[in-house]
């Protein structure tokens, strides 16, 4: 076998290894989006999906993206909310005033909220821009 004969196989060899290399490397990335995507269209659960509210009633539920919270409504203590989590609160249809206050802060939020038969009033609490606030949005489900 001639040098030339050598080199053109030594060649062909290293392309073909370089196209498998490709190939494995192709599928690697196509397995990690395929996976990124399932995990994506499966989303998270939370786990007021699965509140229903008792006949003749409305949920209130608080879903806590801060600290322990303090919930009361109307002015009267209701219960504390961990930190990260959610809580339902089942309370009759009508409109209350709710107090959030964040234990070891001066972090607050007072406002009206709707309490609507058989639906869930979902408050989402956010860390707010000012050291003495929070961030809420609302949601009827």
């Amino acid at each position: 076998m001639s040098i030339g004969a050598a080199v053109r196989l030594l060649r062909s060899g290293l392309q073909f290894s370089l196209q498998l290399y490709t190939i494995s490397y192709m599928n690697k990335i196509l397995f990690s989006l395929l996976l990124v995507s399932l995990v994506w269209l499966t989303g998270c659960e939370d786990d007021h999906d699965h509140h229903v509210p008792p006949a003749g009633q409305g949920s209130l539920i608080i879903d806590n993206h801060t600290d322990d919270l303090e919930v009361y409504i109307d002015g009267e203590y209701l219960d504390k909310v961990g930190d990260y989590s959610d809580r339902a609160f089942d309370l009759a249809p009508g409109t209350y005033r709710l107090t959030l206050t964040a234990q070891n802060s001066d972090r607050y939020f007072s406002g009206f909220m709707d309490v609507l038969n058989g639906r869930l009033t979902v408050v989402d609490v956010n860390v707010g821009v000012a050291y003495n606030e929070y961030n809420i949005n609302i949601e009827f489900e």
